[in-house]
């Protein structure tokens, strides 16, 4: 998720809840529709927008393989999401995040984890990749994932992998339903798992 927060906002200097929760709908919101007017003014019309175009998007069982392979993949980075934590850099950056975060309601989570997936998808996944190439748009898609501590930098290599993992799905399945759903998986999770503990002690 593009905690674009993380900037503009100091670890220890948490906004109120509905602030937060807000400003991100927001942001989400008018992502989508500036994807939408993007797309209507490159190529006049929006039906290439959420399928890239492939052979396994158009074949019968494609939406539940779509459905299965993107819980697997948004799973699975959950998964290496937790192991990574026994490094003490993910611990440092876990507690940052917590601490950022720390206002946010967990009922929050789903609402953002949906917004950002779909705005994300349909802006990288969409419309970027298609006419930059994969390689480049997973660049792009960890550069605006740039924190503002050196700490959180390897937050940042993670969202140039997972942009690559991402795009791959998209260009294999030619739709973007495996990719939201992947990118709502990880969204969901580690959002629940960042807002819905407290921040665990400083440890090496």
């Amino acid at each position: 998720m593009c905690f674009e927060m993380a900037r503009g906002k100091s670890a220890a200097d948490p906004v109120p809840s509905r602030a937060v929760s807000r400003t991100l709908l927001l942001l989400y919101a008018a992502t989508i529709a500036g994807t939408l007017l993007l797309q209507l003014g490159f190529t006049g019309g929006l039906a290439g927008l959420w399928s890239p175009g492939s052979v396994a998007s158009s074949q019968p069982g494609a939406t539940e393989i779509d459905i299965l392979v993107g819980l697997a993949v948004g799973l699975a980075a959950v998964l290496l999401s937790r192991i990574i934590l026994v490094f003490g850099w993910a611990r440092r950056m876990d507690r940052i995040f917590r601490r950022m975060l720390a206002s946010i309601r967990p009922s929050d989570a789903f609402g953002l984890a949906v917004m950002s997936a779909v705005a994300e998808e349909l802006l990288f996944r969409g419309f970027l990749q298609p006419k930059l190439g994969l390689a480049v748009t997973a660049v792009i898609f960890g550069l605006v994932h740039i924190p503002q501590t050196r700490s959180q930098l390897p937050w940042t290599l993670m969202a140039v992998g997972m942009g690559f993992v991402l795009g791959a799905l998209a260009e294999w399945r030619g739709c973007l339903l495996a990719p939201v759903i992947a990118h709502f998986t990880v969204n969901y999770f580690n959002l629940h798992h960042l807002v819905g503990s407290p921040v665990p002690p400083a440890r090496s």
